[in-house]
């Protein structure tokens, strides 16, 4: 099962309010009193819970937070004041999500981004889209997805450029969605992958 669940915070406090909303859901999803007994980091800096067949991403733009926890077993009841909840049936080995602010964005500025993380081919893709906007829109995706990538791997944002998200992956899959929080527009996008 797959907990998706984000919140408004004060763009100043973005890592304090990802922090509390962890350890609100890691106490709600596992019935634990002192959720750093669950949560820990492996050597690169990636949030990992010691419970065993679960996982933790975390993500925030512009204020907003988004967490993704995933568990082969079915998580406890996860309401929480002001927080979204998303639960899907699936099944993943390890997640990531990623989420990004979509106002304010420029095709320019985009193609500059990709030109540098991208793949050959994702950047190919970009530039044969006819229109700005489709460019922003596709980029936004992409970025997303490959972040969530990287992030479920482990592997960190150095490894952007040599992840194709456009080239399917055996026991990769994303989950992408538009998502309204505190008034304003992101999109989310986790990875879920499955050991071969």
């Amino acid at each position: 099962m797959i907990a998706l669940c984000w919140t408004q915070g004060d763009p100043a406090r973005e890592k304090e309010t990802a922090a509390a909303l962890c350890g609100a859901l890691i106490r709600r999803a596992f019935g634990v009193s002192d959720p750093d007994a669950r949560l820990g980091y492996d050597e690169r800096g990636r949030p990992r819970l010691s419970v065993a067949g679960a996982d933790l991403s975390v993500s925030h733009s512009a204020g907003a937070v988004l967490i993704g926890l995933s568990a082969r077993d079915p998580l406890r009841p996860l309401s929480l004041p002001g927080v979204t909840v998303s639960l899907l049936e699936e099944e993943t080995d390890w997640l990531g999500v990623d989420l990004e602010i979509t106002e304010g964005k420029n095709a320019d500025r985009c193609l500059r981004v990709a030109r540098r993380f991208f793949a050959p081919g994702e950047v190919a893709f970009l530039e044969a889209l006819p229109t700005g906007e489709e460019q922003v829109r596709a980029f936004l995706t992409l970025w997303t997805q490959k972040e969530s990538a990287v992030k479920a791997t482990g592997e960190g944002l150095r490894a952007l450029s040599g992840v194709d998200v456009l080239t399917p992956s055996p026991g990769r899959r994303f989950l992408t969605r538009k998502l309204t929080i505190g008034g304003r527009d992101f999109l989310a996008s986790a990875c879920l992958l499955k050991n071969a």
